[in-house]
């Protein structure tokens, strides 16, 4: 059998190894494709955004209402209206 400190080094050497092609990869990407700095990019100008809230739709009640009444087919169980209601 290999002593403990002979399989230690090969796991060592083995992870060395292991971040040299990580990082030989990694470039040979960025010379064949530029980096990108983000993945969405929107250029927005003369923009308003305004976010209301209606106190109407607070609490438990009226959020078991209000959702009764935007989709009447389906029935609201208290366990999924417990999770959008913090003060519940």
């Amino acid at each position: 059998m290999l002593k403990a400190e002979k399989v230690e080094a090969a796991y060592e050497s083995l992870q060395q190894k292991t971040t040299d092609v990580y990082i030989q990869r990694a470039c040979q990407l960025y010379t064949v494709a530029p980096q990108r700095t983000c993945l969405l990019l929107w250029t927005l100008s003369d923009v308003s955004i305004v976010a209301m809230a209606d106190p109407t739709h607070h609490g438990y009640d009226n959020v078991v209402r209000v959702m009764r009444e935007i989709d009447r087919s389906r029935s609201v169980c208290a366990f999924s209206c417990a999770l959008f209601c913090s003060d519940y």
